[in-house]
């Protein structure tokens, strides 16, 4: 809005001019924002008058100035604080309208000689109250006599229920922030706690799977010993020992892994590790008849990331596609490099994974296997965007599933 003289002002139409403030000021803002925002609009209105807004402050009992414009440091610095019913403020609070006077009317001299320093010829006070609740006052320092405000105080006491109503709306506002804000505040404080829980709960976990695994080769060593020496009708019954300790190691490491969180990233040769990690199935490729082709990428560059970790994924990963392909079939592992990723892509033709488990395939202890526990994919996931990479699984057009992986070069 641009800064107009008195007289183009007289020519404009009061309602036009309310309409203006009342667009301003009806948008939700922070009350500093809207008061300030007050300010700039009365004080192109009242162009070159100064223009101040003070707030009612109920621990001081005072009215304390907030805002200005047009006015000069040292006598804003005089004029910092109104005590409740003191001065032309005061009478305006009191009737509930506005009021003003010539400078020359003040009763007391040291005021009266502060305002004419400033080059103040009449003032005008406008109450700021709501719902009979006193607000603030906005008040108007002329260069001009008093007349020249007569004829617009009905308009004034409009200005002053706009300001008044901006003022409410703006301190509702904050009170909606502050009330989110503390909302914020108290989910940060449980999901901390929460987050302390887990803490606890992961480092209790990973001494039990200690204990665990400790007696299970234990108990894997003593059963193999027997294996050895027993009759063939016992012998089935050990293989079911042997079975059940297998399956419970594989429950322990996967828990180990799920409460695991430190990462140790390094250049890592995905090849090479590809090639790691089917060599630990040869054997049972043979034994199933599954045929394994690689096609890697001799160029391919390192990727920064935990070894180990991702290891474990192309392991588990191998066994979830032999567990559902006892007959035989084919495997694809291929390596490329995409962008700033190293891209580990292997298919299968085994069969395809149902639409309604796709959609919740990396929930916890979601799984399709009769004796699964559900959270090998949740952890293979969790290890790869852990090492800021990407994994994805979705099945073939016509047989089989593909599982994408995406690691960082750096």
């Amino acid at each position: 809005m641009k800064v107009e003289k008195i007289s183009e002002l007289e020519t404009k139409s009061k309602y036009s001019i309310l309409c203006d403030i009342s667009m301003e000021l009806t948008h939700p803002a922070p009350l500093e924002e809207v008061l300030e925002k007050t300010a700039d609009l009365m004080a192109k209105f009242f162009y070159p008058d100064g223009i101040r807004i003070y707030l009612w402050n109920d621990e001081e009992a005072k009215l304390k100035l907030t805002v200005s414009r047009g006015l000069s440091e040292e006598f804003l610095k005089q004029v910092q604080d109104i005590p409740l019913g003191k001065g032309y403020s005061g009478i305006a609070i009191r009737q509930g309208r506005p009021f003003g006077m010539d400078v020359s009317e003040f009763p007391d001299e040291e005021r009266k000689t502060l305002f004419r320093k400033e080059g103040i010829k009449s003032v005008l006070a406008i109450p700021l109250q709501l719902k009979g609740c006193i607000l603030g006052v906005l008040n108007v320092a002329s260069t001009r006599n008093y007349d020249f405000f007569l004829d617009k105080l009905d308009f004034l006491c409009a200005i002053g229920s706009q300001i008044s109503i901006a003022i409410d709306y703006a301190k509702l506002f904050e009170e909606k922030i502050e009330q989110e804000r503390l909302k914020a505040a108290l989910e940060l404080e449980r999901a901390l706690a929460q987050i302390g829980r887990l803490a606890a709960i992961g480092e209790i976990t990973t001494k039990i799977s200690h204990e665990f695994r400790t007696c299970l080769t234990v108990i894997g060593g003593f059963a193999r010993r027997i294996l050895k020496k027993c009759s063939p009708e016992d012998k089935k019954y050990i293989d079911i020992v042997l079975s059940e300790i297998s399956r419970l190691e594989n429950i322990v490491s996967n828990l180990t892994c799920l409460v695991e969180e430190e990462i140790h990233p390094q250049k890592t040769n995905i090849n090479q590790l590809i090639e790691d990690s089917v060599q630990l199935f040869i054997d049972q490729f043979e034994e199933k008849n599954i045929i394994v082709h690689k096609v890697l990428d001799k160029n391919l560059p390192e990727a920064f990331v935990d070894p180990r970790q991702i290891k474990h994924v192309l392991i588990f990963i191998i066994k979830n596609i032999l567990d559902v392909m006892p007959d035989g079939g084919k495997i694809l592992v291929k390596t490329k490099r995409q962008n700033n990723f190293v891209q580990i892509v292997i298919e299968d033709n085994g069969p395809q994974i149902p639409q309604e488990d796709l959609i919740r395939l990396f929930c916890s202890f979601v799984t399709g296997k009769p004796r699964g526990v559900g959270l090998g994919l949740t952890i293979a996931q969790r290890i790869i965007e852990g090492n800021k990479g990407a994994f994805s699984i979705v099945n073939k057009e016509e047989k089989g599933v593909i599982h994408q992986i995406q690691l960082p070069l750096n």
